[in-house]
């Protein structure tokens, strides 16, 4: 039953409205009610309305007095949220951030290394804890899976960076296992003879699938040797290569992209362990790393690198390095160590090694800025 005409204030008589539009009830314009030259109306009120008013007289907020099921009040938080963001909002301005055109002075490099496949060994599941497998087909299926990525980082990076014309990959050695070692004429998969057979079948194929397929000008290919491709009891130093089954597997290669007409292809193939190859102004050293030791101690391989690096680049006056032979990827601003095709193996373990999955290394040479990015290329 309503009670008689009450004075309320404009607050209490927006709650009353608001109580009223929540039972479907229609209400009287607020201009009707108004009173005196103040902010106050006079009207009727329910026994619920009248509640509604004594408890705004008493601090209540007005949402707190509507009866809204839990549905409802859900709903009205959110639009509430929704308005507060607009009105804290309305004061951001914002400006159009236009697209500025590239350099075209501007050029960029990508830099693969391929390293440290000892493509005959063979390495067991039970050998490892079931870390890792390898033999002959699964050394083959990681270096096609290698070289497709090879196109698929290019492309992939082309539409990021002006002027990628060309590619560099860097072969830096290991590529079979050989008979350097006793136990490794017991266990590999074939003769290092065969291995090398196959090596120069795998290696071709994947050239030729990047010269077919990645759309670019140029593609260097640096090829320094590593320890397990000799064929003498020790690693010499004078006649380094000519001891090197490697460095005539990468000789044969070069002869077979020119007789199959390969024209995009350059090789570096020098008579010794190392090679320097220039770009953007700087020299850069590819190597395969036999002769750096240690890394047994507090900082691990990253130690002895750093000291060889100092002392090397201050003879060749180089300003970066790009390794193999230890198996594990480490990037710093001084060298980049290449991971390995075979992965984690029963030597690595014993040796308390940290796992790394089998993967290869490619960073991004900037005309301007030097390296501008780094990516794992993973091979399974």
């Amino acid at each position: 039953m309503e009670n008689k005409k009450i004075r309320i204030s404009e607050a209490e008589y927006d709650a009353v409205c608001e109580y009223r539009k929540s039972l479907g009830k229609s209400f009287v314009p607020k201009e009707l009610f108004k009173r005196g030259k103040g902010k106050s109306y006079r009207t009727r009120l329910c026994d619920e309305e009248q509640k509604i008013v004594d408890k705004i007289r008493k601090g209540c907020t007005i949402e707190s007095q509507l009866p809204l099921t839990k549905k409802e009040r859900e709903e009205y938080e959110e639009l509430k949220q929704i308005m507060d963001v607009r009105d804290k909002s309305a004061k951001v301005e914002i400006y159009k951030i236009e697209n500025k055109e590239s350099d075209s002075e501007r050029s960029s490099i990508p830099v693969f290394l391929l390293s440290d496949v000892h493509y005959e060994e063979i390495i067991r599941k039970e050998s490892v804890l079931g870390k890792n497998e390898y033999n002959p087909e699964i050394a083959k299926q990681r270096l096609d899976t290698y070289f497709r990525n090879v196109v698929k980082l290019t492309t992939h990076a082309q539409r990021s960076y002006h002027g990628m014309n060309s590619i560099v990959i860097g072969v830096l050695g290991d590529l079979i296992n050989n008979y350097i070692h006793e136990e490794l004429q017991q266990t590999n998969a074939m003769t290092p003879l065969d291995a090398i057979s196959d090596m120069k079948t795998i290696i071709l194929s994947g050239l030729k699938y990047v010269h077919d397929n990645a759309n670019v000008d140029k593609i260097t290919v640096v090829w320094v040797c590593g320890n397990h491709g000799r064929s003498s009891n020790k690693s010499q130093f004078s006649n380094f290569t000519q001891m090197s089954h490697e460095y005539y597997l990468g000789v044969d290669i070069k002869t077979m992209c020119e007789v199959l007409g390969l024209k995009k292809f350059e090789f570096v193939i020098p008579r010794s362990e190392m090679a320097i190859l220039e770009m953007f102004g700087k020299r850069y050293l590819f190597t395969h790393g036999t002769r750096i030791k240690g890394g047994g101690g507090v900082g691990g391989i990253a130690v002895p690198i750093s000291r060889y690096f100092n002392r090397i680049a201050r003879a060749l006056d180089i300003v970066y390095m790009f390794i193999g032979h230890f198996h594990q990827s480490v990037k710093n601003k001084q060298f980049l160590v290449n991971g390995s095709v075979v992965g984690y193996s029963p030597y690595a373990m014993g040796n308390g090694c940290d796992y790394e999955p089998p993967q290869q290394s490619m960073l991004i040479l900037d005309s301007k800025r030097g390296i501008t990015a780094y990516n794992e290329v993973y091979l399974d």
